[in-house]
């Protein structure tokens, strides 16, 4: 998790794409916060909060739900537009929305 953090180029707990083929859609070039990696990011840090539990790790628990309470913020103020959320913020190289629900 941590050399994935890397990814947050702007610390909102969210990381953002690239600009190439850098997620499992190899053909699609996603740009900034997308639903399909930042949906993974968040399912991934709510899964340290609980290991952090297992382990007994307050100070990870912590760290780890910061992130994830920021970055759930961001998700929905950068892509939810009211009724589904966005593929993705800045650019697409297909543009589509998907229904993350």
């Amino acid at each position: 998790m941590e050399s994935e953090s890397k990814f947050d180029q702007d610390g909102d707990g969210l990381i953002e794409n690239s600009g190439y083929a850098d997620q499992t859609y190899d053909g699609w070039a996603v740009t900034g916060a997308s639903a399909y990696c930042g949906g993974l990011w968040l399912a991934s840090l709510c899964v340290m909060c609980k290991m952090a539990r297992l382990v007994d790790s307050e100070e990870a628990y912590q760290r780890y739900k910061d992130l994830l309470d920021r970055g759930s913020a961001a998700f929905d103020k950068l892509l939810w537009n009211g009724k589904l959320h966005h593929l993705c913020l800045l650019s697409c190289s297909v543009r589509k929305q998907c229904d993350v629900s």
